[in-house]
C-alpha cells in the first residue's frame, strides 16, 4: 500500500544529484490518505486509486473523479487500469467497473479484493483477484 503519495521530480537519480521528495495528503486535496494504485491517463493525468475513491492529478491540483449524476465517491478503490478514453477500476469489496466519459458502467462482481486489472489490445480483460486467482473476461 503506498500512503500517502510520494512523487519525485527527477530526470534520472544518482548518488550525486538532488532531488526533491514532495508528499501529498488529504490536506492537500487527495480523498484518502490510504493509497492503493497509480496510472497515468493518456492526457497525462495522474490518476490514483485510495480508499476513498479515484483522484486525478494534474500537477497541481486534485479532483476526485465520480459518476455523472452522483455526489458519492466511488467507494474503496484497490485497482485501476487506464486505456484511450476508460479508467477501469476494481473496488476492495470485489466490484469492477469502467468509467467512460464520466459514465460508470460496472456488472462483474467477484467476491474479495481486485488486486490488478489490464485490458489488453485486443480488448481481452485480465483480473487478478485475491481469493480466485487470475480471472479472464472478454
Amino acid at each position: 500500500m503506498l500512503a500517502p503519495v510520494f512523487f519525485l521530480f527527477c530526470p534520472h537519480l544518482s548518488a550525486q544529484d538532488n532531488f526533491t521528495v514532495r508528499n501529498f495528503d488529504e490536506a492537500n486535496g487527495l480523498s484518502s490518505n490510504f493509497t492503493e494504485a497509480l496510472a497515468q491517463s493518456r492526457t497525462g493525468h495522474l490518476i490514483i486509486a485510495n480508499k476513498g475513491g479515484i483522484d486525478r492529478f494534474d500537477g497541481k491540483t486534485f479532483e476526485a473523479i465520480k459518476a455523472v449524476g452522483d455526489t458519492n465517491s466511488l467507494g474503496y478503490i484497490t485497482s485501476i487500469h487506464t486505456s484511450e478514453d476508460e479508467i477501469w477500476f476494481g473496488k476492495f469489496n470485489g466490484d469492477i467497473g469502467v468509467l467512460r466519459d464520466d459514465i460508470t458502467v460496472t456488472g462483474l462482481e467477484w467476491q474479495g479484493k481486485i488486486k490488478h486489472i489490464y485490458k489488453g489490445q485486443n480488448g481481452d480483460l485480465g483480473i487478478f483477484q485475491i481469493r480466485h486467482g487470475l480471472l479472464g473476461q472478454r
